[in-house]
């Protein structure tokens, strides 16, 4: 692994460089010539999430103002759950931190709170 901040070779399982001390991230090298780190990529599938479960959210809104939907908080509630745990699997699984993971957890519990008042 290549040091981003000094250039230097280091080993595949090193986490520190052994020339400067920067700690060196997971990465992922994209094969042209770019890095891809992991952590932006959970970032990226965090921020799609989170618009796929809002226009989901306004659907079911023109939905329940049309009297089609009747029992939305609990539907609501279910989906803000689901959402929350499936994003705190996400992180975990992509960082191997329990940390970033509940953080995941609470972004997401309060972005729909602010939703479901909002609603």
């Amino acid at each position: 692994m290549i040091c981003t901040s000094c250039g230097t070779v280091n080993a595949p399982e090193a986490r520190f460089c052994k020339a400067c001390g920067h700690h060196l991230y997971e990465q992922q090298n994209t094969g042209d010539g770019g890095i891809l780190r992991k952590d932006m990529l959970a970032i990226a599938i965090y921020f799609a999430w989170d618009c796929l479960v809002m226009i989901v959210y306004l659907v079911m809104n023109k939905l329940i103002r049309n009297a089609y939907i009747s029992n939305y908080r609990f539907i609501y509630t279910t989906i803000s759950i689901l959402s929350a745990l499936a994003l705190m699997v996400l992180f975990f699984a992509l960082q191997h931190k329990i940390l970033r993971a509940l953080t995941a957890l609470l972004l997401t519990l309060h972005v729909f709170s602010f939703f479901i008042d909002y609603l």
